[in-house]
C-alpha cells in the first residue's frame, strides 16, 4: 500500500497541549495522504485526519471517491467487537455519492481515530483514496481493549512499535499478538491475506520486546494510513501516543 503524507500549511496555533486523554487540532494545520486500493481486493486502512465538526469518515473524508471514479459497491467493514457492519458506496450514477449501510440507509457513523477497517475495491483497476483533514496534534488516549479489535496510529506518521510516537509498549501484555494485513498477499482470486505476525515478550520474561514467528526480534511498522490486527490477553489498557508538527 503506497501512501504518501503531504502538509499543506504549518501555521502554529497559540495554545498549549492538552490533557493525555484529548485529542488537540489545529485549525490552521491541515493536510492529507494518498492511500492505494489494490483491484479486487482489501485494504485495511485508518482515517487519520479528522475534519473539524464532523464525525462521519464515510460521508466526509470517504465522500471524494465521487471524486476518483470509485466503482459502485466498493464496501467497506468496519469491525463491531462480534463482527463486521457493511457500508457500501454508491456512486453519483445510482443517485449518489454517498454510503449507505446494510439496510439501504444514509450511514452517519464514523471511524474514530485509532481504529482501522478494511475497505474493498471490486473494480478491476486500482484507485487511489486521498484522505483530507486537519493533523491531530499533541497527546491522544486509544483505549485497547481486552480481545481483538483493528487499531491504528491516529496521527499521519509512518513508525513503529517501538518508536517515541508508535509507543505501543506501554499497552502491550506479555502475549499480545500484532498481525499485520497486506492487500497484495494470498491467492490470485483471494482478498489479500495477513503476511506477518508479531508477539509481544514482557519485562517477565527479558523483554519489552517484539519477536517474529521464528522468535527473532522484530519492530513491526506501520505505513500512513494503514490499520493492523491486534489480540490483546490482558484487561483493558491505554495506549498513549503524542505527534506536533514541527
Amino acid at each position: 500500500m503506497r501512501t504518501k503524507t503531504t502538509i499543506l500549511s504549518a501555521v502554529a496555533l497559540a495554545a498549549g497541549l492538552a490533557s493525555a486523554s484529548a485529542q488537540v487540532y489545529s485549525a490552521n494545520v491541515v493536510g492529507y495522504y494518498n492511500v492505494a486500493l489494490t483491484a479486487k481486493k482489501s485494504t485495511l486502512i485508518t482515517g487519520q485526519l479528522p475534519q473539524a465538526g464532523k464525525t462521519t469518515l464515510l460521508n466526509n473524508e470517504l465522500i471524494n471517491f465521487s471524486d476518483q471514479n470509485a466503482a459502485d459497491g466498493t464496501v467497506l467493514l468496519i469491525w463491531n467487537g462480534t463482527g463486521f457492519s457493511t457500508y457500501t458506496f454508491v456512486g453519483p450514477a445510482s443517485g449518489g455519492p454517498a454510503w449507505a449501510d446494510s439496510g439501504g440507509n444514509a450511514a452517519t457513523n464514523g471511524l474514530p481515530l485509532g481504529v482501522s477497517a478494511f475497505i474493498q475495491n471490486p473494480s478491476a483497476s486500482p484507485l487511489t483514496l486521498t484522505i483530507v483533514g486537519q493533523v491531530a496534534q499533541g497527546a491522544y488516549t486509544n483505549s485497547v481493549k481486552a480481545g481483538s479489535f483493528f487499531y491504528a496510529l491516529p496521527f499521519p506518521v509512518g513508525t513503529n512499535v517501538d518508536s517515541a510516537i508508535g509507543n505501543m509498549n506501554i499497552a502491550s501484555t506479555d502475549g499480545d499478538v500484532l498481525i499485520h494485513w497486506n492487500p497484495a498477499a494470498g491467492a490470485p482470486a483471494g482478498v489479500g491475506a495477513y503476511d506477518a505476525t508479531y508477539t509481544f515478550v514482557g519485562p517477565a520474561n527479558g523483554g519489552p520486546a517484539w519477536a517474529d514467528q521464528g522468535g527473532n526480534q522484530a519492530f513491526p511498522q506501520w505505513k500512513v494510513g494503514e490499520g493492523f490486527f491486534y489480540q490483546h490477553l490482558g484487561g483493558n489498557s491505554n495506549w498513549v501516543t503524542s505527534f506536533t508538527v514541527q
